[in-house]
This record gives structure tokens, sequence and C-alpha cells, in this order.
């Protein structure tokens, strides 16, 4: 509470961040003015923190599918209402009551000068754990009830990404559309087989294109604990998951895409039955962000900033992931620590930035 939102992009740039993974729920545009985060996304290029990715997410409670009463954090998991009105009037102009295009409208009107990649949801194809509800995906469409942070069909998601796509496009076209950050391969695939026809995903007149050609690039989620293993394996791991959503593609008949990863970390303490160390999570964010650069990855944003509780506080991997020590007390930025994986990142951006490498 004691730090704001630019002195902390301050402490990402410290720790060596180049940009910033952003969200501006909907929800909270409503509540705020559509203005609220201008200046600060304007301090930020100050920083040279720029080319952010940014999540659309967070439909207001009456433009949700929620149930009544849901409360305003949750209504990230759960899909806008509307989706299969016009995204355009006749005139050209967004549809108003097409809920999703006027809020993409929104966004891209207000803040698109600083954003180069727009993610459509956060982890829509989260399953919690089960998993096994995923191998069932590349031949039939995923249950909305398998999608806890979705609860809808993947042919409504479909339609969203097409909402998203269009209006964007049609106020940026140097913008890309992507994914919001999945996790699994059969996700993809069902993305590319079925269109945003809302009974079948089937295609028609209406309805003429799969879900892939609505993805400028893909981004996806990565965390090396799920697979176990080394630093070495962790880094392997990352690279085989973008090989096998790049092969998806290419067999859907989709071509080629670029990659962003929105989210990888490694935790700094082993938690339970999960890997972790200090010179395990230092390792893996120095090897990832290095060979993900010289292999081509539009960037990789690391989860987290700050830690999520103190020391033995939590039994949650994800709790000690920051590039700082737990800061939930601070009262200033004085009051802030860089962890070790931190310290390696600073140490990183120091040389990785225009450095080319000999495969060999």
């Amino acid at each position: 509470p004691g730090i704001d939102r630019r002195e902390s992009a301050q402490m990402s740039q410290a720790s060596g961040a180049s940009s910033l993974r952003t969200t501006l729920p909907e929800y909270y545009l409503e509540k705020w003015g559509d203005p609220i985060e201008s200046g600060d996304y304007a301090f930020y290029e100050t920083l040279k923190l720029g080319h952010h990715a940014c999540f659309l997410i967070g439909p207001t409670a009456a433009h949700s599918s929620a149930p009544a009463g849901t409360e305003e954090w949750a209504l990230a998991h759960f899909s806008p209402k509307n989706l299969n009105e016009p995204i355009f009037l006749a005139d050209g102009s967004v549809n108003p009551d097409n809920y999703w295009a006027a809020y993409v409208e929104r966004v891209a009107k207000t803040y698109g000068s600083y954003l180069d990649i727009y993610e459509v949801w956060n982890e829509p194809d989260q399953v919690g754990g089960n998993w096994q509800a995923t191998q069932a995906w590349d031949t039939s469409p995923p249950k909305p009830a398998d999608l806890i942070w979705w609860n809808d069909t993947v042919f409504a998601y479909v339609r969203m990404l097409r909402i998203t796509h269009e209006v964007v496009h049609k106020f940026d076209d140097s913008a890309a559309v992507t994914t919001g950050g999945i996790g699994y391969g059969s996700f993809l695939s069902a993305l590319l087989r079925y269109t945003d026809e809302p009974d079948a995903g089937k295609v028609t007149d209406a309805y003429p294109n799969k879900g892939g050609q609505y993805l400028d690039i893909v981004s996806y989620h990565y965390y090396p604990v799920f697979g176990g293993g080394s630093s070495d394996r962790g880094v392997d791991g990352l690279l085989e998951a973008r090989d096998d959503y790049a092969k998806r593609l290419a067999d859907a008949g989709e071509g080629e895409r670029q990659f962003v990863v929105t989210e990888s970390g490694a935790p700094r303490y082993a938690v339970g039955e999960y890997v972790g160390g200090e010179e395990y999570s230092a390792s893996y964010l120095v090897k990832a962000m290095t060979l993900g650069h010289y292999q081509g990855l539009i960037g990789i944003d690391w989860f987290a900033q700050g830690d999520g509780a103190a020391k033995g506080a939590s039994t949650d991997s994800f709790d000690y992931m920051g590039l700082y020590f737990d800061y939930s007390k601070a009262t200033s930025v004085a009051d802030t620590m860089q962890s070790p994986q931190g310290n390696a990142y600073a140490w990183l951006s120091k040389w990785l930035p225009g450095s080319a490498a000999d495969s060999a």
C-alpha cells in the first residue's frame, strides 16, 4: 500500500525489466474513468519501459455472465454478455450493444499508443488440478464447466478473439492480438479447429474463419515447477512447449507465428513436492531470458515482481518467485529488497540487450 504504480515501475526497471504486462479490466475503467492509467503509462516511457502487453478481462457486473452477487475480482472468471451481437453498426462504428467490442475500443483508443500486444483474457484454459480434462480437447471441444476461469464454450472464446482482433485492428494495425497466456497445446488445437459459430463452432457464411485467423501471435505461460528437474530441464521445457504450439499451428495449416511468454517464474524455496532454491530460480531466469532472446521469443514476463508472502508463511511455490522479497508491509521503495533472482535479472539486463549468439 505504500508503493504506487510509478514507484513499482522503477522497481521493475531496477531489477532488469524492459516492458510490463499490464491489465485494464472493464470494471476498473468504469469505476475510475478510461484515462485513469494514462499518466502512469506515459511515466513508464520515461523509464524506457515500453512495448507492453495488456490482458483484456473483467467485464462490469452488468456486462458479465457471472451469477448475481459475484465479487468484483471474480468477474474475471466469467465470459461477457452479448458476444454474438454485431461487432460494428452499419456506419462502421463499434456497436455499443456488443459490450466486449465497446470495451476493447475504449482500451485501444486510450492506451493503444503504449501497447504492442492485446491478450484476450488470462489463462482461459485454466482447469485447476483437473488436467485430465485437457486430454480430450484434441478431438472434442472443451466443456465450459472445465474452464474454471472462463465458464463458457470454446466457441465463445473464439468469438471474443474475433471481436478483439477486428476492433483492435480498426484502430492500430501494427498491434498484435493473442491468446491470454494458454497452458495446454490441446486448447490451441481446439481454437484452430472451431469457429465462433455459437452452437458447434462450425464454418458457415456468417462464421467463416477458425480461431487461428484471429491470432497474430501466440501467448503462453510456462512454469518449470510442474515438470521437475534442474533449471536446465526447466528451460528445455519452456522451449519444447513453444515447439509443440508451433507444430499444432503447422498441422492445422495455419503456418508460423511468433511467440511470447507472458508468465514464467521459478521459486526461491522448495515448497512441498515442487523443486525450488535460490540457485535454481536465479539460474532458470538467466537461462530462460538468454535462450528465449536468442531463439526469437518476443519476450518473457517474469512472475512476479514481488513475493506473495514472507518466508515460511506460505505453502505455495508461486508466493516465492518474486524479483523482490515480500514488501506487503513496505511504506516506501527504500523498504524493499531485491531477491537473488532479482539480482540475477538486473545483472543480465546489463549485457543481454543487443547481443547475439552462435548456436554452435
